[in-house]
């Protein structure tokens, strides 16, 4: 299940008429079959990456999208640079290849402007509401997340730092979302949602991200305490997700959101 192009437009028409500018970055994982091949600059220079490094597991590699406003070229430049990346070096971006070594993931991390200001440092308002709107929807959104029944191997067979329950942290790596938080760069402090896998659409998961927060805001939503312990341990008793693909499907999709939300989109 994806969302179609036309609707990310949609959706930050909603931002625009409340004044709110999205700024997003990706971190994107993925194995190399060749684990000692060197990437160098030239490789991924067109794709608006900052860099690719080395991750958890040998072979293993994560590539850093510059933070943009400009929403609709990261989502291109993501097909791109996987599509490149799997023709010439054989990358595979499956969110589970190997049962015993670390799933990949890809991180989405937003923050919002106003006059070119990262708002969310001073306006906890509206941190309280977008992570109240994130953990409300993310039962709706893991369809997205993890769109066929082969990415819930990655939290079934999960590693240390991958999140499995509906639960928010301050720089947290084991809850679904993490609020990273800088005390040196105060353009830094954003939202980070770590639940989507390498083999999940960009467009769908950044478009099901920005309407779950769009939704927190309008219904003003609360975000429960944070966690500060592991994400899943049992002494929080926090919800799971959902862990199969028919377990994701029983939940109305974020999509559906959007036909209530577009009422208020100006022409």
């Amino acid at each position: 299940m994806s969302f179609p192009l036309k609707n990310i437009q949609h959706i930050l028409m909603l931002y625009k008429n409340i004044k709110l500018i999205p700024m997003i970055g990706i971190e994107l994982e993925f194995y190399l079959p060749n684990k000692k091949m060197k990437i160098s600059d030239n490789s991924y220079a067109n794709f608006n990456i900052y860099e690719i490094v080395s991750e958890a597991a040998f072979g293993q590699f994560e590539a850093k999208f510059q933070h943009t406003t400009n929403i609709v070229s990261l989502i291109k430049n993501v097909q791109l640079f996987k599509k490149y990346f799997m023709k010439v070096h054989s990358a595979n971006f499956s969110a589970k290849p190997l049962v015993d070594k670390p799933g990949s993931s890809q991180h989405v991390n937003i923050s919002f402007l106003k006059n070119n200001i990262n708002i969310l440092v001073k306006n906890n308002k509206l941190l309280c509401n977008a992570i109240g709107g994130l953990c409300e929807l993310i039962p709706n959104s893991m369809i997205y997340f993890a769109p066929t029944q082969s990415s819930y191997m990655r939290y079934i067979h999960k590693c240390y730092h991958t999140p499995t329950t509906v639960s928010w942290g301050i720089n947290n790596r084991t809850t679904a979302i993490r609020i990273v938080k800088t005390f040196n760069n105060n353009m830094d402090y954003r939202i980070e949602n770590r639940l989507p896998g390498s083999d999940a659409s960009t467009l769908s998961i950044i478009s099901a991200i920005l309407l779950a927060i769009y939704h927190g805001i309008e219904k003003n939503l609360i975000s429960k305490k944070p966690i500060y312990g592991l994400g899943d341990d049992p002494i929080y008793n926090l919800p799971t997700i959902p862990m199969n693909l028919t377990e994701a499907k029983k939940y109305s999709p974020t999509l559906s959101l959007l036909k209530q939300y577009c009422k208020t989109v100006k022409d």
